[in-house]
Order: C-alpha cells, then structure tokens, then sequence
C-alpha cells in the first residue's frame, strides 16, 4: 500500500479557545481523514472515513478537556500540572468564567500593561498612586484655603466678596462634606433650591462652585477628573435691553449724587465700564496727567476686569473735566462700602 499523501490543508476543530487538525489524505483512491493523539508521549493517528467522524473525534475530547479539567491523553505532563493549577486558582476564587475567558482578559491586561509583570502588581502600584495623590479635606476647609488663594493673588476686594459669598452658600447647603463627595446631585439640588433667583445669578453661583472644585484639583483635594458640575442644567441667561440716558437724563442724576459719587457716575457714563470694575479701581489706573490728550486713558488691567485681557479706555474732555476735581494719585475711586455702593446705584 502506498503511503498517503496529504491532499488538501488541514482542517481546524476549534472548541474552548482549544484547536486540533484533521488532515484530508488520499489513500488508494480513496478519501481518508486522519487525527493524530498522543497517548502516553507517543504520537498516534486515527483514520476515519469521512470528514465529520473525524472533526467529532477531536471534539469530543476537547468537550472532556474543558469539562473536566483533564485527561489521560493529550496532555503532557507539565500542561496536565498547569491545568489542573490553573482550575484550582479559579475554584479557590469563586469565579465561574471558562478558563479560556481567563486567558483572554489576562492576555489583553498584559498586552495594555506593556509587560509580563504580574498583573496585580501593577493594579497595586496604580491604586496606591492614586491614594497618595488625592487627599480629600472637608469642603469648608477647601473654601478657606481657595480664597485665601485669591487673596495671595491680590485679586480685587469685589471678586474676593463675590466668591466667598458664592462658595459660602454652597458650603452651607451641603453641609460638613468631604470635598471628593461633591456629586451632581449635589451641585444640581443647590442651584434649585434658589427659589426667586435669577438666571444669571445662578450661573455666577455654578461658576464660583467650579472654580473653588478647580482648584481644589490642583491641590489634589479633589480628583483630576472631577466634572460634575458640568452637567447641572441651569436656566438660559436672556440678553437684557440696554437702555441709554438722555443728556437731561444725567444732569438730574448728576445733580441728585453726592460729590463722592461724582466721578462713579462720570466714569460709567462717559468711559462706558461696568460697575464691579469701577468698584475695583484705583487712581493709578486713571492716567489724567500726561501731557498728551491720546495718553490720557483708564488702563483696566486683569486685576480690574477679572478677565485674561486687558484693555484701556480714552479719557475724552467731558470725562476728563469731571475727573480733575477729584483726582487723586493714589487711593481707590470709591472708598465706600460694596452694599453703599450699590445703594448709591
């Protein structure tokens, strides 16, 4: 008899994560399927005479290897002690994943891990990181240290006011919290429970929360990721109509406003500022002295506007004759109080 030759690839019996071929041969004309075992170290072979029959050999023991966690054949001896290892650990663990679906999570952690170090070591390592990184403090102490910050800045005394105000309601409505226990829900039951509060004085509260939340990031008191104040819904701010004083208009008010509140009322009026920055300015920021008209200005830096630009306004004759009067070199332009100041508005 001839000995066969392989007429066609082999053929792959897959089950379990597990594959095992079946060689097509030709044997005196015929078709012959044949398997190779290894029983007792020795590699045998199987024929079978049709293609099924010797695709259902295979899978059968590899039904067996699956189920029972071993097998006289097949095996050798290191794989028959890694598998029956193996089957311990998972019923040692209480999980009731198939082996291969262990093989295939742990793989892919390895490949992402970059390396064969012991996966739980490296998960160790992470999670101790992230301990020393985050260092939750109660949230009123958060708060301190914020506006403290914004002192040491030499922020303007009028944003300092807002925020401790903002971030002082909010402190008082969640109560004595940890400032990694700040939720949405949280954030979102704050906001809501303004009852008769405007639009755009609840969006200014929202805004302070996340800046006092942003800093507390870069302290690490709050994790690097926080985000939930992004998704509290607050009410849309509607543009408001600006209206405009008539020349007699501002002679009554000019007339009716004590001398100190002159130069506020000149100053947005005729420079067209908004009342927090002339709260915030002082005389420095008044260039009424130089020699020429186009270097007369009102220079608004960052500490006035709270923003990250700057910008300069002229000082035209009419302004400027209502400045000279008052004009001092140094010293705030209002030297009253915030709630004066806008009882005086």
């Amino acid at each position: 008899m001839k000995a066969p030759k392989h007429q066609k690839k082999a053929v792959k019996v897959t089950l379990h994560g597990h594959s095992w071929s079946v060689y097509p041969l030709k044997c005196r004309d015929k078709a012959v399927f044949r398997v190779f075992h290894r029983i007792n170290g020795e590699r045998r072979a199987k024929n079978f005479t049709t293609l099924g029959k010797a695709k259902a050999d295979p899978r059968s023991i590899l039904k067996d290897i699956h189920k029972q966690g071993r097998s006289t054949i097949h095996l050798t001896d290191d794989e028959k002690r890694d598998w029956h290892a193996a089957v311990t650990v998972l019923q040692q663990s209480g999980i009731r994943s198939s082996f291969e679906t262990i093989i295939r999570h742990y793989t892919d952690l390895a490949a992402t891990a970059g390396g064969e170090e012991l996966l739980t070591d490296i998960v160790r390592k992470q999670v101790a990181a992230r301990k020393r990184a985050l260092t939750p403090i109660k949230l009123a102490d958060l708060r301190a240290a914020y506006l403290a910050a914004l002192k040491k800045k030499e922020r303007s005394e009028r944003y300092i006011d807002a925020q401790s105000s903002h971030t002082g309601q909010f402190t008082n409505h969640v109560g004595d919290v940890m400032s990694d226990k700040i939720t949405r829900e949280k954030v979102q039951g704050f906001i809501d429970s303004k009852k008769g509060v405007d639009p755009r004085t609840k969006r200014n509260l929202l805004e302070a929360i996340k800046a006092m939340m942003k800093f507390g990031k870069s302290h690490r008191s709050v994790r690097a990721d926080w985000d939930e104040a992004e998704h509290v819904v607050v009410p849309t701010v509607k543009s408001k109509k600006v209206s405009t004083f008539t020349a007699e208009e501002l002679k009554k008010l000019f007339a009716a406003a004590p001398a100190k509140f002159e130069p506020i009322l000149a100053v947005a009026a005729f420079a067209g500022i908004r009342s927090s920055e002339i709260e915030a300015l002082v005389w420095k920021h008044i260039r009424l002295l130089e020699q020429d008209p186009k270097d007369k200005i009102i220079k608004l830096d960052d500490d006035v506007t709270e923003e990250s630009s700057k910008r300069s306004v002229e000082i035209h004759d009419t302004l400027c004759g209502w400045l000279t009067g008052p004009f001092k070199v140094q010293g705030k332009l209002w030297t009253g109080s915030h709630d004066e100041f806008y009882r005086m508005k």
